[in-house]
């Protein structure tokens, strides 16, 4: 099954480890973020302007690698997949909020 438009196949190609660093927190988040927020937290030693700036190519690349996955303004970042889309962290946290200690401990397995 395809995740956010992308083929099961299809390798994502990250431009950076802050790009990475970006999905991974938004993941985890699961809640609109302040894209001046995130321009600081990734970027703590530039100006807001450039951290703006950085920001937004690493959002592009985002976009690139998982489309239609996003709910983009210009205060905010949201990760918005789809509910054909499959989130791991997602089901672990569900079956902890479930005390389902079996099926999490299945999903940490892997």
């Amino acid at each position: 099954m395809p995740r956010c438009g992308i083929p099961e196949r299809a390798a994502p190609r990250f431009r950076s480890q802050r790009t990475v660093a970006l999905l991974g927190y938004l993941v985890a988040e699961r809640r609109s973020v302040a894209r001046s927020f995130l321009a600081g937290l990734l970027w703590p030693d530039e100006t807001s302007s450039k951290g703006r700036s950085n920001l937004r190519r690493e959002l592009y690349n985002l976009a690139q690698v998982l489309p239609d996955c996003w709910k983009l303004d210009r205060h905010a970042v949201t990760f918005a997949p789809s509910d054909a889309v499959s989130v791991d962290l997602y089901k672990l946290q569900d079956a902890v909020a479930e005390s389902s200690w079996q099926k999490a401990s299945v999903l940490l397995r892997g």
